[in-house]
């Protein structure tokens, strides 16, 4: 049970991030098509690349205690958006639009993205217990964390960001993720 919280929290928190880019990226760089694509386009690149990296992981090395830590550093990057936010969005760099915002959402969105994408592959890996259901098992997952996304574009859009601050909200997300992680390291899961 605590890898389904675990895969649900993951789908929203990047959900969430990629609705909440805008709000990040809003007052130095708008939010025009080029921003959104910026944040859309990198967010998929680094949970991609997560994914790659989580499947690798996961084939060499299948505990809880290291999606634990994936998960708790996941909530430390997320975290560290605060400070590397004012940083990047404060430095001008003398380059077209486009690439500003990409850079942009490099340096603020891309270790998050790894991470948080290697943590549902690496939850899918635990969760999976036998070769002759994996492909309900998978599914199962993929449903959750697409249910988690949804939730995390909804409650982001309509509740979150009209009542806190977009530091507030990213603070909450680390939050969250380190008590997954706790949960994930406390849960009576074998693996």
């Amino acid at each position: 049970m605590a890898n389904k919280i675990a895969i649900f929290i993951i789908g929203a928190v990047i959900l969430s991030l990629q609705i909440l880019g805008s709000r990040i990226l809003a007052p130095h760089l708008g939010t025009t098509i080029t921003v959104w694509a910026a944040i859309i386009g990198i967010i998929l690149a680094s949970v991609s690349i997560g994914y790659y990296l989580g499947g690798i992981l996961a084939d060499k090395k299948l505990s809880k205690n290291l999606l634990s830590l994936i998960l708790f550093l996941a909530g430390i990057f997320v975290i560290l958006i605060i400070p590397i936010k004012n940083n990047v969005l404060g430095f001008h760099i003398n380059y077209s639009y486009g690439v500003r915002s990409v850079f942009s959402s490099i340096a603020i969105f891309l270790i998050p993205g790894i991470l948080l994408g290697a943590g549902i592959i690496y939850t899918i890996k635990l969760e999976t217990k036998n070769i002759k259901t994996i492909g309900s098992a998978n599914g199962t997952l993929y449903g959750i964390s697409t249910a988690g996304s949804i939730i995390g574009v909804f409650l982001t859009s309509f509740y979150l960001i009209p009542n806190f601050t977009a530091t507030n909200i990213i603070s909450g997300l680390g939050i969250i993720l380190f008590l997954t992680s706790f949960l994930i390291l406390y849960s009576k899961s074998p693996t």
